[in-house]
């Protein structure tokens, strides 16, 4: 299968790699979408973030979305067919706050396309992944693939509207191109980041702001 492999800075390729089966309470995925993180474009232009280099190639990509192909064994609640987001967290399931059912606490967390550790944890920008089932959920039959891989980065900034009266976001990916703080209960959001206003406004044209709109309804007023 192709994956899109960061080397280092402005060195990205197209490779094939190795397509992986299902284990037990494993699905396979076919990738349908993708949304570029902030993270991705650092990765790119910088070859990592902060004192965190890529020092061996790496699938980048953790905001996807597609459909599942085939399922491992003991697996139930998924089937082949399925459309799903998929959260790019890989919990250890061990440490105390995982043995709690606080898994997004975890002291031992993994994510897609990090190179925070050695080795390297492998993304999502490939044509397939194989992933936990618990890391894949359903979407809608009314959300497209586009919409679902904005699930991750839409959950990050409604968690942070949810705490802030008002949001500003300086981020380069899609994080920063969420507007419409005050459908969220949110006095006011913004966001800045992008080359030009319109990079930063983005969020529309992606069909983001369609997104927004339909689940405004659903979030939890203060």
């Amino acid at each position: 299968m192709k994956a899109v492999v960061i080397h280092a800075a402005k060195d990205l390729r197209i490779e094939e790699r190795e397509a992986r089966k299902p284990g037990q309470g494993q699905v396979e995925i076919a990738i349908k979408a993708g949304g570029i993180c902030g993270s991705d474009l650092h990765y790119y232009h910088e070859g990592g973030f902060g004192v965190i280099r890529v020092k061996q190639p790496m699938i980048l990509g953790h905001e996807v979305a597609g459909m599942v192909t085939s399922v491992g064994a003991g697996v139930t609640d998924l089937v082949p067919g399925d459309r799903v987001a998929i959260s790019p967290s890989l919990p250890c399931n061990q440490c105390e706050y995982c043995l709690k059912g606080l898994q997004n606490h975890c002291l031992d967390m993994r994510f897609y396309g990090s190179a925070m550790r050695m080795p390297h944890v492998d993304g999502a920008f490939a044509e397939a992944v194989v992933a936990e089932a618990t890391q894949c959920h359903k979407i809608a039959d009314g959300v497209s693939f586009g919409e679902a891989a904005f699930a991750e980065p839409f959950a990050v900034t409604l968690h942070a509207v949810q705490l802030l009266d008002g949001v500003l976001d300086a981020d380069h990916g899609d994080v920063g191109r969420v507007r419409g703080g005050r459908q969220a209960g949110g006095e006011e959001a913004g966001a800045t980041g992008g080359e030009s206003e319109g990079e930063g406004g983005s969020c529309q044209a992606a069909g983001h702001g369609r997104l927004l709109e339909r689940m405004s309804d659903a979030w939890p007023r203060g």
